[in-house]
């Protein structure tokens, strides 16, 4: 399998923590910083046209806003202590893309504020800035995005989880919760990373917590140039022991499922089924990988596992190691690896939302070297895998030379594609009695008032629900077939049409195995067997059974 394509390296001044492209595709941001602060908002203007003749695919310089705060002396609230810098965390874009939220952090890791960027073209207005009043000793690191709402989450120098999570307002909408590497919203529960005085851990909210008709706690914050802000704060209810610290995870895109990384290197994927469970990922895999790449800087530690990100249309996720090798995946399976950095520790990574493109920060290493952005093209890593997929199963006639990136004319939106692949995963999760339908419903109902249905239903002659329900089920058809697993749409459509309906859920189907050995074992009952015959009829139940084992 052809190597990863490295396209560029950027220095920076200080170690990049935190990277996110805008949902156009025409910004990537970075956070930088240290212990000490002296941290720096840069937002680089890309290329997004992408010409090979280009020498940079970034336009010009970044615009570097410096990350500092002057907060109130204690003594005497009409005085201003002395300007603080600080380091950034955490990066979010709205959907937009007219909006950046910042994470940050003090000096020695203390709390930092939440700093609000309104971008556009002409200029960067300044940062709003939101102090949460009840995060004490963590900072900021991890957003969801989920409604008009953002949540944010907070973790200290050593790993502990702030006991809350904080909801704010915002004017944007998303149908479906982002995530971070620090925070996921699944199963109607948060989900963040923790150390507690016995050891390391997962840490949850109850289920339904984040309802916005069930806050624990409530208070108001002072804003600068807004007045008065709400903020909700959500208790985290109970924690999952785990052996080693989880520094980043990410919800699978296939299934209702998560996967987790943990400073020792291992990878784990985790699923509900009455009580939350997990289960190594290729470990010994994992070792000969880092056994084959030995560090020549033993600073950077082992290959602890420092960001997963996942690809879109069920491509695979990709897990980002800080010897600075990149792993992809596929069905929990090793398919290629490189490293791609031979200075310097990987922190962070992003994604082009529609090119096929990773950026990756990098802090320095204990020479002082190494800290800044590399730009990797991974256009030949996903071509060969495909080919690969393509001669394994031959789902397809045409030629295999697509990318997930240039979907074949008249499927959805991908966003809308990645709602219908949540809608199966749900649908699954009904089906098994992972979940009940009400969850299905409203994403459902968040579809179903999209505008992509919206314009469609206009054109149709039947009423609003029949033309949902036939734009839906030619939607999902198509997208299956493009993922090739039109298996889904098989499963799930039934499924889906009940609920759709308020009809009663279809009965799941019995397996060939089960089936067949129901058959016999009611043969055996209803038969009046006696000892002259005992022999031959157990033959045939045997051969039976062997026939469709």
């Amino acid at each position: 399998m052809k190597n990863i394509t490295h396209l560029q390296s950027i220095c920076t001044t200080n170690a990049v923590f935190c990277l996110a492209f805008s949902p156009d595709g025409h910004t990537l941001a970075a956070g930088t910083g240290s212990y000490y602060g002296a941290g720096n908002l840069l937002l680089y203007p890309f290329n997004t046209s992408l010409d090979p003749q280009a020498v940079s695919p970034f336009i010009s310089e970044p615009h570097s806003i410096p990350l500092t705060q002057q907060g109130i002396h204690p003594n005497n609230p009409q005085m201003r202590k002395r300007q603080q810098s600080l380091s950034a965390t955490a990066l979010h874009f709205t959907p937009d893309a007219k909006h950046l939220w910042v994470a940050t952090s003090g000096v020695s890791r203390n709390k930092g504020p939440l700093l609000h960027f309104e971008l556009s073209e002409d200029n960067l207005a300044l940062p709003i800035r939101v102090n949460l009043i009840n995060m004490h000793h963590h900072y900021p690191d991890g957003f969801v995005h989920y409604d008009n709402q953002l949540f944010i989450c907070g973790h200290n120098l050593t790993g502990a989880a702030d006991e809350y999570i904080y909801q704010i307002d915002i004017d944007s909408n998303r149908t479906s919760p982002s995530s971070s590497n620090r925070l996921l919203l699944m199963n109607r529960q948060f989900i963040t990373p923790s150390k507690k005085q016995r050891g390391f851990g997962l840490d949850f909210t109850s289920d339904l917590s984040f309802c916005p008709n069930q806050p624990l706690t409530e208070h108001i914050v002072r804003v600068e140039g807004l007045g008065s802000l709400t903020v909700i704060s959500h208790k985290l209810m109970h924690s999952v022991p785990v052996e080693h610290p989880i520094l980043c995870l990410a919800q699978d895109a296939n299934n209702p499922r998560f996967i987790t990384g943990n400073a020792a290197g291992q990878l784990h994927h985790w699923w509900f089924n009455g009580q939350w469970q997990h289960q190594s990922i290729e470990a010994d895999r994992l070792c000969a990988i880092a056994a084959e790449l030995t560090l020549e800087d033993p600073s950077l530690g082992c290959g602890s596992v420092i960001a997963i990100q996942m690809l879109p249309e069920h491509q695979g996720w990709l897990s980002l190691h800080a010897n600075g090798v990149v792993i992809y995946w596929h069905d929990y399976q090793v398919l290629c690896y490189q490293r791609v950095s031979h200075t310097g520790s990987p922190r962070c990574l992003s994604l082009h939302p529609n090119k096929p493109l990773l950026a990756i920060g990098l802090k320095p290493d204990s020479q002082g070297l190494g800290q800044g952005i590399i730009l990797l093209d991974i256009s030949q890593w996903l071509m060969d895998t495909q080919v690969t997929r393509q001669n394994a199963v031959d789902a397809r006639n045409a030629p295999f030379d697509k990318l997930y990136f240039t979907p074949e004319p008249g499927l959805p939106p991908q966003a809308i594609r990645g709602q219908l692949s949540s809608l199966t995963n749900l649908a699954l999760a009904v089906r098994d009695e992972r979940c009940d339908k009400a969850e299905l419903k409203a994403l459902l109902n968040d579809l179903q008032n999209d505008a992509y249905f919206v314009n469609l239903a206009r054109e149709s002659q039947n009423n609003k629900v029949q033309a949902f329900e036939s734009q839906l089920k030619g939607a999902l058809s198509d997208s299956c077939h493009w993922w090739e697993e039109s298996w889904r749409y098989t499963e799930c459509w039934p499924i889906i049409k009940a609920v759709l309906n308020n009809t009663t859920l279809p009965s799941p189907a019995q397996p060939a195995k089960a089936q067949a050995r129901s058959h016999a074992a009611n043969d055996f009952s209803q038969q009046n067997i006696t000892d002259n015959n005992l022999l031959r009829y157990l033959s045939r139940v045997w051969a039976f059974i062997k026939k469709h084992k």
